[in-house]
């Protein structure tokens, strides 16, 4: 598990080649699919739709270490959510008794 620190030179080598990578790759899928059967159980649907907003929700207030993370999709500014239950929220409220996202 040599070299195994970020490093855009050997990043991507250490990804493909490295069998720390390989096994991290997999824990996460058994993860994620455990989360899946589980809210599926739940009959909850899976919603991974809000990850930018044009709106700027951090931070959310004294104290906070988050900071907006502003960029361009075409030729939009939008910023990356810092949660998503800002998109969430409305679905319980009006259409489903129960959502679930799986993000990084």
């Amino acid at each position: 598990m040599n070299n195994l620190y970020y490093s855009n030179q050997n990043h991507i080598t250490n990804l493909i080649s490295n069998t720390y990578y390989k096994n991290l790759i997999i824990l996460r899928d058994v993860i994620q699919q455990a989360c899946d059967e589980y809210f599926r159980d739940l009959g909850a649907p899976k919603v991974d739709l809000f990850m930018v907003t044009k709106g700027v929700s951090s931070p959310m207030g004294r104290g906070s270490d988050s900071t907006p993370v502003p960029f361009n999709l075409g030729k939009e500014k939008v910023y990356l959510v810092d949660s998503s239950q800002f998109g969430m929220e409305p679905l319980v409220q009006n259409n489903f008794s129960i959502v679930y996202c799986y993000l990084p």
